[in-house]
């Protein structure tokens, strides 16, 4: 069973962190010692989750603030000054003024008005989880930094209510509540306790008239432009090559098929279309998964490890290209795409043109394609969040370049998926322990076009999650905006690219998340901003193991369109992995979608820090009919 905050490695690393030497512990910050103290204070989950990632690599950023490893660094200098050192320790008294003023405040209980002061900024502020790195990267570090000058400064960033007396201070709650704890019986204590989080913290409805009207605004597109005479002979020389060849053709008749028109007119035909099965899922639906062996091209099978595996704090190897791929390119070895089983994707390279789509940048992981004036795709593997040390992942890659790809975890569970040659998924299913199949999606069913006029208009923009949020509280809200009988159920396919669509769902956020400058690492003090949505969505999945959950990314309109569609899938995937590596949310239950600037939440071309941001959407009801 699943435990909703922390998973019990996590929380044997904590345990370990705990066991610091003393003369350690003694200097690490207030704030975490009192969470040390009492972890169930309010906003202790946060900063125990940053100590605990700070533990485990002493060396980034802001953990020696936190834990105090700053002050190791003055007993090194301790032989030079040993006559006088020994001595100045020694006149207590004149420290200890100083040293009384730290808990003053814990005992006067005195943190209220601050965090007050705090609780108005925090719903004003921006609540999405917004890749500020390129603006505000220090906004984040230095709130947990704070915690160190200051004891009720990461109580006040995490706990906007009125009652954040017991995370700061534990010794105040006693005695506030000493003639009910002690004196009384104890049943007395734990009834009040519980009746102070019956208050319910309710997350912050942001109405769909509150937004800004993007609608009028999109940014200019940017057509890729046609290679050179010299790249377009280069281009040429590469295609001829046997390998290149063939992968150019078989996502060229992958990408003729005829498909199913995702979205139609108001008075057009909205009858039912089955699309092309492609060869994987037509095996999947002819018999059990190991009987499709003798009708796949290739079996790759292997058990992943942590060098085979990307962590949520682990940045991509590879950078993205724009440039036209030149011959000393090619000597490269295999790609993330083709060790994925995604062969033909891994060949491509900068310009060219797979059956009238471009590529225009690529990476090890990723290739952005223009479909033709300026429209951008991103073709990648949608199953990289599921690869987790541990599991034996087998992948067959058939002719059409679908893959069929079972994945077998150490708890015995098994996870089924099919995508198609662009790496796309197209269906995934999760295989108990007692063999029932849960299904979580499967766009090879036959499905409806899409009549965009016909769809009501959403009813909310964005349910922003405050620290401490009841999660109870937070599902009622959310199915409140999804009550409506829409008749009709729809594909994943067409939630991720019908805007009007994926916005009958709310925008679920918390507070900013920043990224440095073209990084996609989520580092310990921003994960720690996750603690509330990652409780919420186990909370969810726990309730309904079907849900689904669409993590959207997002930047500004300044830079490059294909490096930013790019960068943006990247940082909402750091985000899922993130979510699953510290809160034990299921990656099965997650689809990664990154827009670039297409989607822009405030219209500007200027550096908007609102617009650059990772949201999450939870879409189930959408795919399964249930709203």
């Amino acid at each position: 069973m699943r435990r909703p905050f922390w998973k019990t490695s996590t929380a044997l690393t904590l345990s370990l962190s705990l066991l610091q030497p003393m003369h350690l512990a003694a200097q690490a910050s207030p704030a975490l010692e009192a969470c040390r103290a009492d972890p169930d204070g309010e906003g202790c989950d946060a900063l125990l989750l940053q100590a605990e990632m700070c533990a485990a690599d002493p060396g980034l950023e802001g953990c020696a603030a936190l834990l105090g490893l700053a002050a190791e660094a003055d007993p090194e200098p301790e032989p030079e000054p040993e006559p006088e050192a020994e001595p100045e320790p020694e006149p207590d008294p004149d420290v200890e003024p100083e040293l009384e003023p730290e808990p003053e405040p814990e005992a006067a209980a005195e943190p209220e008005p601050e965090p007050e002061a705090e609780a108005d900024p925090e719903p004003d502020a921006p609540a999405d989880i917004e890749p500020e790195g390129e603006t505000v990267p220090e906004a984040a570090v230095t709130e947990p930094e704070a915690t160190e000058e200051e004891a009720p400064a990461a109580p006040e960033v995490t706990a906007p209510l009125a009652e954040p007396t017991p995370e700061t201070a534990p010794e105040t709650a006693p005695e506030m509540e000493a003639e009910a704890a002690p004196e009384t019986a104890p049943d007395t204590a734990p009834e009040a306790e519980p009746a102070e989080p019956a208050t319910e913290i309710a997350p912050e409805v942001v109405p769909v008239e509150d937004t800004a009207p993007v609608e009028a605004f999109v940014p200019p597109p940017e057509p890729a432009p046609e290679p050179t005479a010299e790249e377009a002979a280069i281009l040429e020389q590469i295609a001829a090559e046997p390998e290149v060849s063939e992968a150019l053709e078989t996502l060229g008749r992958a990408l003729e098929l005829p498909a199913v028109p995702l979205a139609v007119a108001e008075d057009a035909d909205d009858a039912e279309v089955a699309p092309a099965l492609p060869a994987a899922a037509a095996a999947l639906a002819d018999g059990p998964v190991d009987e499709a062996v003798d009708d796949a091209v290739e079996v790759i099978e292997q058990v992943l490890t942590e060098e085979t595996t990307r962590s949520a704090d682990e940045d991509f190897v590879g950078g993205l290209s724009t440039r036209a791929a030149q011959r000393a390119e090619r000597d490269r070895g295999l790609t993330d795409l083709q060790r994925a089983g995604l062969v033909a994707l891994g060949t491509l390279a900068v310009g060219m043109l797979v059956s009238n789509n471009r590529v225009v940048a690529r990476a090890d992981d990723r290739v952005v394609v223009d479909r033709g004036g300026g429209d951008l795709a991103i073709w990648k593997d949608d199953d990289a969040l599921l690869r987790r040390p541990g599991v034996n992942e087998r992948v067959q890659r058939f002719g059409d370049g679908s893959t069929l790809t079972t994945l077998d975890r150490p708890d015995g569970t098994q996870i089924i998926t099919v995508r198609d040659a662009t790496g796309r998924v197209l269906r995934r299913e999760r295989v108990e322990l007692d063999g029932s199949r849960l299904q979580l999606f499967d766009d090879t069913r036959p499905v409806r076009p899409v009549q965009v006029a016909q769809l009501p208009p959403p009813r909310l923009a964005e349910v922003r999650i405050r620290p401490g949020t009841d999660p109870a509280l937070f599902a009622a809200i959310l199915a409140e905006s999804e009550r409506r009988d829409l008749g009709r159920s729809f594909s994943l396919t067409q939630v991720r690219e019908i805007r009007e669509l994926r916005e009958l769902a709310p925008e679920i956020t918390t507070e900013p998340i920043t990224f440095e400058t073209g990084s996609a690492v989520v580092r310990p003090s921003e994960a720690a901003k996750l603690v509330d949505l990652g409780r919420i969505m186990a909370a969810l999945i726990a309730e309904n193991p079907r849900e689904l959950f669409l993590i959207e990314g997002h930047t500004d309109a300044t830079g490059g369109a294909a490096l930013n569609l790019a960068l943006s899938d990247r940082r909402a995937e750091s985000v899922a992995l993130a979510l699953t590596q510290y809160f034990g949310v299921p990656p099965e239950n997650m689809v990664v979608q990154g827009y670039g600037k297409r989607f822009l939440k405030v219209p500007t071309l200027e550096a908007e820090p609102a617009n650059r941001r990772v949201a999450v959407r939870r879409i189930s009801w959408l795919v399964d009919g249930s709203g």
